[in-house]
Order: structure tokens, then C-alpha cells, then sequence
């Protein structure tokens, strides 16, 4: 029989989501092997746990996105509203004209702007239909000589495009219940670090000694996701080295606040 190995991996390098995929890939694989997980009360135990900790891992996870979200929409919302008051502050520029044609023209569009006078202040979905309202009313025969004497098409599209782009984002926002608990990801983590290494180095023990189906094929799935992510991070540090990424930089949007001590089995 080949020498039973465990192939090594650096869980205090993978990323937030890096290590919640590593553990649904390990549930899954050993699922679709179709064994009893109850031939070893023990293993049971171990793998239930990590079942119920990947549910509540998830959880905090989805918290994550939700705030990378958040953060998203907000910067968005402020390019259209920083778009809008490109355009009240052009128009203002002919406050004070005393040409006619000027002067008319402002007036025009100081009332349009006017009644949108709180747009910036207004709930996102309130706002969006208000610049859509405003931007077709710009756009039309109405207003086009006083448009076209302020030259105000290139701020009226920005305007359009800003609130396109805004929604566009905030519409594909995830759509989950508001939840009430908040999650800490560091302590779910730290612990579903140290059951997976318990567990897998448990299968590894039971496979050299007893060298028995069960446990050599359990070890041969925990190896290959071990591999794969193991390779994900040598990659990732080698772009890192080069300068071409950030190995800090978890893939859900944040600093990944791993422990501090380099775990390794």
C-alpha cells in the first residue's frame, strides 16, 4: 500500500470564504462517497459539528458581502449626487446674468431644479426615480434652446449615467432577511480551523493504523481539497512577490482576521 500521507496546508493563509469552501467541498466528497459516517461514532461526531459550524459560518459570511454591499451602493449614490450638483452649479453661473436670452433660460431651469431642491437627501429608491423624472425633462422639447445655450448635455448624461449605474448596483443588492444576530467571523473561524485539523489528522492516525477503506478514502478527499487550496495560495503569494496582487486581501472584501499563529498540518 503507497505511504499514507497528509498533505500539508497553511489554514491561516486561506481567505474567509477560501475556508468555508474547503470545508463544503470536504462535507460534499465525503457525502457522495456514500459511506456510513457512523461506522466511527467518533468521526461522526467530528463531521456533524463541522456541518452545523459551516451553516453558521455562512451566516457570517453573507454579513461580510452584505457590508462590502453597503459600502458599494453608498459610493455610488455619492457620484450621482456629486453629478447633480455639477449641474445646479453650472446653471447657477448665469445667476446673476444680465444677458436676456441668459436670463431667461436660468429662470427656466432654477424652477425645474428647484422642486429636486432635496434630491440628494432622499431615500435611494425615491432619489432614482427623481433623477430619472428630472433628466427626461431636460431632455425634452421644453427645455432644449436653454439646454443647448448652457451647454449642459455632457452633465445631463453624467447625471443619467451616475443614476443608471447606482441602480443597477443597488437592484442586484442580495436579497436576505435582516438578521438580527451578528456574527463574529474570527472565533467561528479560529474553531472551525481547529475541528477540521482534529478531524483530519484523526483520519490520518486511523488510516495508517487500520488501513481500512473507510479511512484511506476519507484521507485521499481531505488530500485533494487540501491540494487544491494549497495551490490557490502558493499562487496567490507568488503574484503578491511579483506585485501583481495582495495576499492580505480577503476575497470577500475585507482584511481576513485570521489568528495569529501560522497553522500548518
Amino acid at each position: 500500500m503507497t505511504n499514507l500521507k497528509l498533505t500539508k496546508l497553511h489554514m491561516s493563509r486561506l481567505h474567509h470564504t477560501e475556508l468555508g469552501q474547503l470545508i463544503i467541498r470536504f462535507i460534499e466528497d465525503f457525502e457522495a462517497l456514500g459511506k456510513d459516517a457512523s461506522q466511527d461514532e467518533d468521526f461522526k461526531k467530528s463531521f456533524d459539528s463541522l456541518k452545523e459550524q459551516i451553516a453558521v459560518y455562512k451566516l457570517a459570511l453573507n454579513q461580510i458581502r452584505g457590508r462590502e454591499e453597503t459600502k458599494k451602493i453608498a459610493s455610488y449614490d455619492k457620484e450621482r449626487d456629486v453629478a447633480f450638483q455639477a449641474l445646479k452649479n453650472l446653471i447657477n453661473v448665469y445667476k446673476t446674468s444680465t444677458d436676456p436670452e441668459e436670463k431667461d433660460a436660468y429662470e427656466q431651469l432654477a424652477t425645474v431644479l428647484n422642486t429636486y431642491k432635496d434630491l440628494t437627501s432622499q431615500v435611494y429608491e425615491k432619489e432614482t426615480l427623481n433623477v430619472v423624472t428630472l433628466v427626461e425633462k431636460l431632455r425634452s422639447k421644453e427645455y432644449a434652446s436653454s439646454v443647448k445655450l448652457f451647454n449642459l448635455k455632457k452633465f445631463i448624461d453624467k447625471l443619467d449615467a451616475a443614476n443608471t449605474q447606482f441602480n443597477k448596483v443597488f437592484s442586484s443588492r442580495s436579497q436576505k432577511d435582516v438578521q438580527k444576530t451578528t456574527y463574529e467571523i474570527l472565533p467561528l473561524k479560529k474553531k472551525l480551523i481547529d475541528d477540521y485539523q482534529t478531524l483530519a489528522l484523526y483520519v490520518y492516525a486511523s488510516a495508517q493504523l487500520k488501513k481500512t477503506p473507510f479511512y484511506t478514502e476519507i484521507l485521499a478527499i481531505i488530500n485533494n481539497g487540501r491540494k487544491y487550496f494549497d495551490t490557490i495560495i502558493t499562487i496567490r503569494r507568488k503574484k503578491k512577490k511579483n506585485g501583481e496582487g495582495d495576499d492580505d486581501k480577503d476575497n470577500t472584501g475585507e482584511m481576513p482576521q485570521t489568528p495569529p499563529e501560522e497553522t500548518t498540518i
